[in-house]
């Protein structure tokens, strides 16, 4: 049997599946709306890291 992470297993598929980030998914979707993507797209994390984009991509 394969281990998955739990944060791997339950990750947003979708911008109507993310919990407390309108504005972020608000921003992506009319990026995304009007093909004009940023690369790479970065989110501030705690610590001054960078976060991965909450859905994977």
């Amino acid at each position: 049997m394969s281990y998955e992470p739990l944060h791997h297993k339950y990750r947003p598929q979708t911008f109507g599946e993310l919990v407390g980030q309108a504005a972020i998914a608000t921003t992506l979707t009319n990026a995304i709306s009007a093909k004009k993507i940023a690369q790479p797209i970065c989110l501030p994390g705690p610590g001054a890291r960078v976060k991965p984009h909450p859905l994977g991509f």
